[in-house]
């Protein structure tokens, strides 16, 4: 488990640095290191992370190629790992100029996030599925997503103009 973690946080960080072949190199050596009492021959989190960058490198179609691999292989307890691959397929597929394949990805991973009160990717999601619908021609529906998100981004600010919630973080920020 550590090897991975290590690949993986080195993976990250070349992500971050725009280095995407060495992101792509070290992630890969991640998703071959074997996760103790996981029967499965591959992680499909990993797969998924390494399909991310794939597109975060401008190679969708061998992020998607990865993604159609991740998706059968999670179980009924990754939930929040499904939600995340599902984003990210839609985000392949909007890449790809695809909008009829992304909407329902897209709209899966909002409803999956939703259920499990993952509030913080609907705001990404929302937007993501105006696009969609923008690119499908439905002007009004993107429109109405548009709004949505604009909604959910001043909710989130407003929480933190709150003095109550300003102090609460400072609070734990000064420990």
């Amino acid at each position: 488990e550590g090897e991975r973690a290590a690949l993986s946080n080195m993976g990250d960080t070349y992500l971050q640095a725009g280095q995407y072949q060495k992101a792509i190199a070290t992630l890969t050596l991640a998703l071959r290191v074997k996760v103790p009492g996981d029967s499965r021959e591959t992680n499909p989190g990993r797969l998924v992370r390494l399909a991310d960058v794939y597109l975060a490198s401008g190679h969708a179609t061998k992020s998607l190629e990865l993604m159609d691999q991740a998706l059968p292989l999670f179980q009924e307890n990754e939930k929040r790992d499904k939600a995340t691959a599902l984003e990210i397929l839609g985000r392949v597929y909007l890449s790809l100029n695809d909008p009829e394949k992304a909407l329902p990805a897209l709209k899966s991973a909002f409803d999956e996030n939703l259920k499990i009160g993952e509030s913080a990717e609907l705001t990404r999601l929302t937007l993501d599925l105006a696009r969609a619908h923008k690119l499908l021609g439905n002007l009004d529906e993107a429109r109405t997503q548009s709004d949505a998100c604009l909604a959910r981004i001043e909710a989130s600010r407003s929480m933190l103009i709150n003095p109550e919630r300003r102090s609460s973080y400072f609070g734990t920020q000064q420990e």
